[in-house]
């Protein structure tokens, strides 16, 4: 048996037999945690080595899953003394990179960004309007 499912089985659905790749089941398994733990970016989780005992599996796959995660802008790696791999950006800011790093590889007519613009409004106009206090959710908003 997989020794990820043995040793971090979130739910039952992860002690299924699961056709993806063990690096994307890895990463799969990082982000959860990092959901869990609520870790601020910058925080060090671990280093590799740290990562294959946690995980029990190889080098290569937890590099493999290190780089899907960075490639996202969730994980980060730091190196030299004290580092190791970090929490990415915020959700926010990792959400602005990927839709930055879609459109740059997508053709795209600039009456067809502003629809996707309002789209996002519209999602996040009643997100600021549950937040405590609204002034910090605009702020955040516009990157200040």
């Amino acid at each position: 048996m997989d020794p990820i499912l043995n040793s971090h089985a979130h739910s039952a659905a992860a002690l299924e037999p699961d056709k993806r790749k063990l690096a994307q089941r890895l990463a799969d398994l990082i982000e959860a945690e990092l959901r869990e733990n609520r870790w601020e970016p910058g925080h060090v989780i671990g280093t590799i080595a740290d990562l294959v005992e946690r995980y029990r599996v190889g080098r290569s796959s937890i590099r493999q899953a290190v780089l899907l995660l960075e490639r996202q802008g969730r994980l980060e790696l730091k190196r030299g003394l004290g580092g190791g791999v970090a929490v990415g950006m915020s959700g926010g800011a990792a959400a602005a990179m990927s839709m930055a790093t879609f459109f740059e590889f997508l053709p795209v007519e600039p009456g067809e960004l502003f629809d996707v613009r309002a789209c996002i409004e519209g999602f996040s106009g009643p997100a600021c309007g549950r937040a405590r206090r609204s002034r910090e959710c605009l702020r955040s908003s516009s990157g200040r």
